[in-house]
């Protein structure tokens, strides 16, 4: 029996109720907001209403229908016996759905089960359905827990700790979709001359007081071709969370590297970041790595060395263009000795340090073909500065860990309702109803009495005739 027969149980009824009332309810209203120069999203709030009312109709016909259709199933009456009806209240994306379902005891083993619920794959002890969770967490992405609960449904009062629940349900929540992860053929490997790893990190605070850092990779194919002014990544794969061990985050991009492109068709692949040690690390994970410095720290140090002493800007720059090292040294030893205060001699000979330390990445943007500027700070920023630390937000170490990943995976193009199906996947259902009973329950919750609508026998030729002898010969 599939979820689409059962659906069609009973709905007729449903269905001709709406239109001849709730429609017609409609209808008025609009009429009323025209007449009276109204709003039309009154109109449409309403509409709404009606359809999530409808929806929560539907819904209790289809658990009902199932119900009914395993309590006459021949061969569940030789496996189980029925012990007592109990009720239960689901919540849904339409509303809050209240229903009874049948509890059985199995005459093999003695074990209790709510048939119906399991055949629905609906779980005893779920509160929410699947697809209100997902939803959800959905939002939860973008914007703060007890927001995501009003913008998901407002008939409902959830609770951010709910919507912390819910995702807390999903565990470890992986970086790339289901879909990449799938194991590619040699021959269908993407073959490319250049590929690049970009890294860097955030800072978010937690609610102890203390604060946790988040990493984000990503790996891409360099600029697309575009007229647009606006510089674009090809196909980008972000990798994000919080690592106990680096060499975890590096194999997974290692693995999708491996899995995704033609390793022996690649001539480099640049590793990019602002020259922390756990982003170097990645070079000796990383085959035919490059390493190139983020030139957004370099001239960040530089300002940092001559914020009182503008005129060497230039030539620290003219040095670092020109790859020479010897020239560098000189104009910092001149900048030093020009310099009074020990805090601002402190500082030049901190951009000194860093600009030295990371010098064969600095040499190597400028002498390996194929090499482009990072463009870390503003993926932090878009993937997860923007829900994790620009605002004051109290987090916990896992909310951190889950939701950066969350939102590596849904801009990987991850469905968070197919991450739902995976995670809490049931078990099989081994149950199995007749062809007998599908059509038996069919005829007495649908087809006897979409027969009997008065709509359908009246001779009158309406659109809601029409409408209901379409669905009837579908």
């Amino acid at each position: 029996m599939t979820k689409q027969n059962i659906e069609r149980m009973s709905l007729m009824n449903i269905i001709q109720d709406f239109m001849e009332n709730g429609i017609k309810n409609l209808f008025e209203l609009l009429g009323k907001e025209l007449k009276n120069k109204g709003d039309f999203s009154k109109f449409v709030l309403e509409l709404k209403k009606q359809l999530d009312s409808l929806g929560i109709k539907i819904c209790k016909t289809a658990l009902a229908a199932a119900d009914e259709a395993i309590r006459i199933e021949p061969n569940g009456k030789n496996q189980w016996v029925v012990e007592r009806r109990d009720k239960k209240t689901l919540l849904t994306t339409f509303g809050e759905i209240k229903y009874e379902r049948t509890y059985y005891k199995s005459k093999k083993d003695n074990e209790y089960k709510y048939l119906s619920d399991e055949f629905l794959g609906i779980d005893c002890h779920d509160r929410m359905d699947l697809s209100l969770k997902a939803q959800l967490v959905k939002e939860a992405v973008d914007v703060a827990y007890d927001k995501s609960a009003k913008k998901t449904i407002e008939s409902i009062d959830l609770s951010s700790q709910t919507v912390m629940n819910t995702i807390r349900e999903l565990g470890e929540i992986p970086n790339i979709t289901y879909k990449d992860q799938c194991q590619v053929e040699e021959s269908k490997k993407t073959k490319v001359k250049y590929l690049y790893v970009e890294a860097d990190e955030d800072h978010v605070a937690l609610q102890n007081g203390k604060s946790v850092m988040p990493r984000l990779v990503y790996v891409h194919e360099g600029y697309e071709h575009s007229n647009s002014k606006r510089k674009k990544l090809k196909n980008i794969h972000y990798f994000s969370g919080i690592y106990n061990n680096i060499e975890e985050l590096w194999l997974e991009v290692v693995d999708y590297i491996y899995n995704q492109y033609d390793i022996d068709n690649i001539e480099n692949i640049f590793v990019s970041g602002d020259g922390a040690a756990w982003i170097k690390q990645g070079i000796s994970w990383i085959p035919k790595s490059v390493y190139l410095l983020d030139r957004f720290h370099i001239n960040k140090y530089i300002l940092k060395a001559t914020t009182h002493n503008h005129k060497y800007r230039f030539h620290i720059w003219e040095s670092i263009n020109n790859c020479n090292l010897k020239e560098l040294d000189k104009i910092f030893k001149d900048l030093i000795d020009s310099t009074e205060n020990e805090n601002k001699i402190q500082q030049i000979k901190d951009s000194r340090k860093y600009i030295k330390s990371n010098w064969e990445g600095i040499v190597n943007y400028y002498k390996k073909s194929g090499a482009i500027n990072c463009s870390a700070e503003g993926h932090i920023s878009h993937i997860l500065s923007d829900r994790l630390s620009s605002r004051p937000l109290g987090w916990s170490v896992q909310g951190v860990h889950q939701v950066s990943r969350l939102r590596a995976y849904t801009a990987n193009g991850g469905a968070i309702y197919e991450l739902f199906e995976k995670t809490l996947k049931k078990k099989k259902n081994y149950f199995y109803l007749s062809k007998k009973v599908v059509n038996s329950t069919m005829k007495n919750k649908c087809i006897e009495k979409f027969n009997n609508i008065e709509s359908l026998n009246t001779g009158k030729k309406t659109g809601l005739n029409y409408l209901l002898k379409a669905l009837r010969g579908a």
